[in-house]
């Protein structure tokens, strides 16, 4: 009888043939080899069919759907879910690169703790032409993570992998409510297992005009905008009007606006979300130092980053300022050439 893999790798790809084969051999080359690769080709009109059939050929470890239109990432995703073998489900995107070590070091920590049921990674952030352009940091341990979630940069979701207990108990991605399919199964997952980043670059995480991040990305940041709202409601017990996520991103901004009224109403939400976390246990008993430590400082943002009337009359004589100097040169510029 043939022994199930120990790591199940899920990659939909979707019109990806320009980085696809990176990404493919990146996973290939992993020092850890125990895994099954399930891609899902998402109906690609491009070429990126025709190379995944040659990847097939070449290694047995490869498994292969094809969408015969558009489904999307979480649909996709879920498909190839259904069918893993693996104790551990790796997520992996087809623009992406995964260092080689990836698999070896999540497992590593995965079985040193066995409460940690996702666990990511920070990454590296490159363009289209591989030039390194940032780094993608996310918090290390449980409590600072699921703090993190209404706010953002809580998983640099591509570096991550789940036990599969785990998220089959969670029915996957919620593929049919949302493009923002990662902010939502984080926020469900918060109250049943741990979290955990590991501190190194694991992975590659490729911006490019194509990205899907990118041509959806108004609507991704909607969505989980939504779903953050909807988190911090149940969290709290009751209703946040939508107006409040703006009011939480922007305090959190130099130089905002907010209204008195406003600030005491983000302050209030603020310390209301950090009780009743610590209430639920999603903040642990050791760790609610320094998180009480990161909402005052999220708070002392607040008013530290406020425009008063006085600061706005000052950028905006500021602003007529420069534009006046650029007249002049300008003039003088023309001036000179007569």
């Amino acid at each position: 009888m043939k022994r199930m893999p120990l790591v199940s790798v899920i990659m939909p790809a979707f019109n990806c043939a320009k980085y696809i084969g990176e990404a493919i051999e990146s996973i290939l080359s992993q020092t850890f080899t125990d895994f099954e690769f399930i891609i899902i080709d998402d109906g690609s009109k491009d070429e990126t069919h025709n190379l995944l059939l040659g990847y097939v050929e070449k290694d047995t470890r490869i498994r292969l759907i094809r969408n015969e239109k558009n489904l999307g990432i979480a649909t996709s995703f879920n498909k190839g879910l259904r069918i893993a073998k693996g104790k551990y489900i790796a997520r992996m995107d087809a623009d992406d690169i995964s260092m080689p070590s990836r698999f070896e070091q999540q497992i590593a920590f995965l079985f040193k703790h066995p409460s940690v049921g996702v666990l990511g990674t920070t990454a590296k952030v490159i363009n289209e032409h591989g030039e390194t352009m940032d780094r993608y940091f996310v918090p290390a341990d449980h409590s600072m993570i699921a703090w993190a979630l209404p706010f953002g940069h809580d998983f640099a979701n591509p570096t991550v992998m789940i036990r599969a207990k785990v998220i089959k108990k969670a029915g996957g991605y919620f593929a049919e409510t949302s493009i923002a399919e990662d902010v939502e199964l984080w926020i469900k997952l918060a109250e049943t297992t741990r979290f955990a980043n590991i501190q190194k670059d694991l992975l590659i995480y490729r911006t490019h005009p194509q990205a899907t991040s990118r041509i959806k990305n108004k609507m991704q940041r909607e969505d989980a905008l939504i779903a953050r709202e909807k988190f911090i409601s149940r969290m709290i017990g009751t209703p946040i009007p939508h107006e409040m996520m703006i009011w939480l991103r922007e305090s959190q901004t130099k130089y905002h606006s907010l209204t008195s009224s406003q600030i005491q109403s983000t302050i209030g939400v603020l310390t209301q979300l950090y009780e009743k976390m610590v209430e639920k246990s999603i903040i642990l008993p050791e760790d609610e130092t320094l998180v009480h430590a990161d909402l005052l400082e999220k708070i002392e943002n607040i008013y530290k980053n406020r425009v008063t009337l006085s600061k706005r009359i000052y950028f905006l004589i500021l602003g007529a300022k420069r534009k006046v100097i650029r007249i002049l040169k300008t003039l003088l510029k023309e001036e000179g050439k007569t």
